[in-house]
């Protein structure tokens, strides 16, 4: 029940903007009644409030969806000692179809922030819920399956996505933030503000994303580190109407004044040669060092 009907990531409800499908079944159906008020109990054991509404609104999608009577229904809902326990009442049940789909959304979207969050986590958030830590593969797990099932990073492998995910887990944890937040945040749909904040704002985790997005920064070569940079940097296509001899020229004098400007060789060689993911070319860049006499040479 809850796999059917409560796994909906946060992210995806917040998109969810239009109102409740409503009850599709006849006023004053007492089975229909008595099913929707014992969901309502079930969702009430986790802490949720102010769930009546979204009972009748979720139960006739799992109608349509099973073909189950409301009295089958009631009767599965009433088996069940709690709300984990429906989900396996209903384990026989297919997903809904895409209509069943954005129904759920919309039942989802009347909820208030709190009681979404504990129908999503479901027992989890009980007071007396016993603590379960996650480990950063665990968390890169889920990150990876929840990638693949809305459709994101299709350009990228399994392997680079897990990459990545266990890089921002390690980044955030050691930013102070426990592997069971993490967890919740990126797996259960938990959402939180200052989760997704750190992971934008904290240099480690951004540079887990640019890697990602731009692969790891380049290992370094053999030799005199400056003058590979020259080279490379004389090839760049702004000099393309240029003789070599002018444009090692001109490279040699625009690297000279960076590394004149307290730049180390590696970090020009990373700048010459676009090595985005070191970080060397935004630190060049925001330098702002005067190489336009260069060009004049």
């Amino acid at each position: 029940m809850k796999k059917k009907i409560c796994g909906i990531s946060l992210v995806v409800l917040t998109l969810a903007v239009t109102a409740c499908g409503g009850s599709s079944g006849e006023p004053g159906d007492s089975a229909q009644d008595r099913a929707v008020e014992r969901y309502a109990e079930l969702l009430e054991g986790v802490g949720a409030e102010n769930v009546d509404d979204f009972s009748a609104c979720v139960l006739p999608v799992l109608k349509d969806t099973s073909g189950l009577s409301w009295d089958d229904i009631a009767t599965r809902l009433d088996n069940s000692s709690t709300f984990e326990d429906s989900e396996e009442q209903f384990d026989d049940v297919p997903e809904p179809d895409d209509k069943g789909q954005a129904t759920l959304l919309a039942c989802f979207a009347e909820l208030s922030e709190d009681d979404l969050q504990k129908i999503i986590l479901g027992e989890t958030v009980a007071a007396d819920a016993p603590e379960v830590s996650q480990s950063v593969a665990d968390i890169a797990e889920g990150i990876l399956e929840n990638t693949r099932e809305f459709g994101a990073w299709d350009d990228k492998s399994d392997n680079e996505i897990r990459t990545w995910a266990e890089c921002t887990a390690t980044a955030l944890l050691n930013a102070g933030f426990s592997e069971d937040d993490l967890y919740n945040h990126f797996v259960r749909g938990a959402w939180r503000e200052d989760i997704a904040d750190a992971q934008v704002d904290d240099p480690d985790s951004s540079q887990c994303l640019t890697e990602l997005l731009f692969g790891p920064p380049l290992e370094l070569p053999d030799g005199d580190l400056f003058e590979l940079a020259v080279t490379a940097y004389a090839g760049i296509p702004a000099f393309v109407d240029m003789t070599p001899t002018e444009s090692e020229t001109v490279a040699r004098c625009i690297l000279t004044r960076i590394r004149d400007a307290g730049f180390s060789d590696e970090d020009i060689w990373r700048y010459a040669v676009d090595d985005y993911s070191s970080g060397a070319t935004g630190r060049v860049l925001d330098a702002d060092v005067d190489t336009l006499d260069c060009w004049n040479e």
